[in-house]
């Protein structure tokens, strides 16, 4: 899979932020995203180490001096999607960054007419739950969620 870095340019506060869609394959990529990817703290943030894989697509949020604020990434599957990683620098939360990479990410998906599954943290919960995800079940102090296509 050979994603183009397409950048889509977003206004958050004074903040400008592009966000591009790639993937492993792009030579670019891991520029971006080594150091997250080596990061115990990030890791520990997420509950799990970052994992990246050859049917990963992934939405990355740039600030304006083309450094990593935010990302997210969908693994296609046969008959699901699961959306993995969302994930924001510190001083980049709260202003609806989140929100964007991820929804961006799940209208990729819904065009795919697959489930979408996400394990979230409870915080999170009611924001999906607004989005037409479903709990599904919870593994320890995250919840599993997920959406369905309408047949």
């Amino acid at each position: 899979m050979k994603e183009n870095n397409k950048a889509i340019f977003y206004q958050f506060d004074e903040q400008k932020i592009k966000i591009i869609t790639t993937c492993s394959a792009n030579d670019e990529f891991y520029k971006y995203m080594g150091q997250f990817f080596a990061s115990k703290q990030i890791a520990k943030e997420l509950g799990a180490p970052l994992y990246n894989e050859d049917n990963y697509i992934w939405w990355l949020a740039l600030n304006e001096l083309d450094e990593v604020v935010g990302f997210c990434a969908l693994e296609l599957g046969g008959k699901s999607i699961i959306l993995k990683h969302g994930y924001i620098t510190e001083l980049y939360r709260g202003i609806g960054l989140y929100k964007q990479i991820v929804n961006m990410a799940c209208q990729y998906a819904k065009q795919q007419n697959k489930t979408i599954r996400i394990v979230v943290i409870q915080s999170l919960t009611k924001y999906w739950t607004t989005q037409n995800f479903q709990k599904t079940g919870t593994r320890g102090k995250y919840n599993l969620m997920k959406w369905e296509p309408s047949k």
